[in-house]
């Protein structure tokens, strides 16, 4: 039995592949017959890989890994002013946030003192004028109520009796008139005191303009909460590029 086997060992390496003239010396069960070692590494579509090579395989594995590594580490450069620029903008949106805080604070503590300005030395007089002036000229809409009235009576009079009418109402018309002259002096310059007092509390003259400079100044306080020192001040000043 053994010789048999010995025997067809012996023809395997008298055999020859037809297609690369070696010696079938590998028996494929894929194929089914006995083939030489280049038929062997095409069919399995091996890499042979001869020890005298292994060094510089071992060369290309190491400069894979590099290449490897560096586009992994390298990603991030990718995006160096896309993220420089979108820092900056989420920057703005951070401070205008600040900003929009600081600006509701000052008008609460801006508030909480102007409510109770009527207080004030100038306008401590004046204090619920407006509901008395609004009084004085409802006592005037009440005398022209009976001015209408007047007129209305004067119409209505039959001719012969509308000059006795006429006649006897003069003294309550020039009464009213009397009131109604003296009111009018009261009101405006009443007003014309109120006003002065106001402007000298705080004058609507370029309001915009000096309410915008004191939430600048209390702005530069707030700021100056975060960066204490002139240095800290200098070192951040270096946006001279976009800002001239």
């Amino acid at each position: 039995m053994q010789s048999n086997k010995d025997s067809m060992i012996d023809q395997s390496i008298k055999m020859v592949c037809d297609t690369h003239k070696a010696p079938a010396v590998f028996f494929s069960e894929k194929e089914d017959r006995y083939v030489c070692f280049k038929c062997l590494v095409a069919s399995e579509k091996l890499l042979y890989i001869d020890k005298s090579y292994k060094k510089d395989m071992d060369d290309f594995e190491r400069i894979k890994s590099t290449t490897e590594e560096a586009i992994k580490s390298n990603g991030v450069n990718t995006t160096i002013i896309r993220e420089w620029k979108r820092s900056i903008r989420s920057c703005l949106m951070r401070i205008k946030e600040g900003f929009n805080d600081s600006i509701d604070l000052f008008i609460r503590q801006f508030s909480d003192v102007f409510k109770n300005v009527e207080m004030s030395t100038d306008l401590l007089e004046f204090r619920g004028e407006d509901k008395r002036m609004l009084k004085q000229v409802e006592d005037l809409q009440k005398k022209y109520l009976e001015i209408q009235k007047i007129f209305s009576n004067i119409t209505s009079s039959p001719a012969q009796k509308r000059i006795e009418y006429i006649d006897s109402i003069k003294p309550v018309m020039k009464g009213i008139e009397r009131k109604v002259i003296d009111q009018d002096k009261y009101i405006k310059n009443q007003g014309k005191k109120l006003r002065e007092a106001i402007d000298k509390t705080v004058s609507l003259e370029n309001i915009d303009s000096k309410m915008e400079l004191k939430l600048i100044k209390f702005l530069g306080k707030e700021h100056k909460k975060k960066y204490s020192t002139k240095a800290d001040l200098q070192a951040l000043d270096d946006t001279q590029t976009i800002f001239q």
